[in-house]
């Protein structure tokens, strides 16, 4: 007996929406790092590589940035938590990252793949919009990549937000067991 309405915005724009009062629960990857965000950890998940169905490397148990380095690579635009994030993958392994395209979306970078456009990293969760056209193998060493629900510091959640954020909680848990994903 209640409206919901559910707003798709890019991550940019979390700290913005959140502070501004626009929603009752955000849902991201995390971390976010304003003083007015409350978040919660949701779950962790490896960082994949994410490759074409076919490609040479899909059967491999285990990936490194180094693997990768003979085959054109999507990233996210500059300035996005998860250029951030594959950035930060590829400096560990003390390599650069040099995208040959860039988009603004995992999405889209996950479409490209699945045209046999290059290869990208992000979560094993967007992949799986894509059945039987890409391939995800772990990248080594693990990474995590966490997501989380975020709230205004300070601010009381009503009694239908706090019944959104168990039904959230119990959708994950069964989606990471559906996915095979252990925490």
């Amino acid at each position: 007996d209640v409206a919901v309405s559910v707003d798709i915005q890019p991550r940019r724009l979390l700290e913005t929406w959140i502070t501004g009062q626009r929603f009752d629960l955000g849902l991201s990857t995390l971390p976010a790092q304003h003083p007015d965000i409350d978040t919660r950890l949701l779950f962790e998940l490896p960082a994949v590589a994410v490759l074409p169905v076919g490609h040479r490397l899909a059967d491999a148990t285990a990936l490194t940035v180094e693997d990768l380095a003979d085959d054109p690579f999507i990233a996210l635009t500059v300035g996005t938590a998860l250029r951030r994030q594959v950035e930060a993958i590829f400096g560990h392994a003390n390599t650069i990252l040099r995208p040959t395209v860039e988009v603004s979306q995992t999405h889209l970078a996950c479409q490209l793949v699945s045209l046999g456009a290059g290869v990208t990293i992000c979560d094993p969760m967007v992949p799986t919009g894509f059945p039987g056209r890409l391939a995800t193998v772990p990248i080594t060493p693990w990474y995590p990549m966490a997501f989380g629900m975020h709230f205004l510091r300070g601010r009381t959640s009503s009694p239908e937000a706090k019944a959104l954020e168990g039904i959230v909680r119990e959708r994950a848990d069964a989606f990471l067991e559906e996915m095979g994903f252990t925490q």
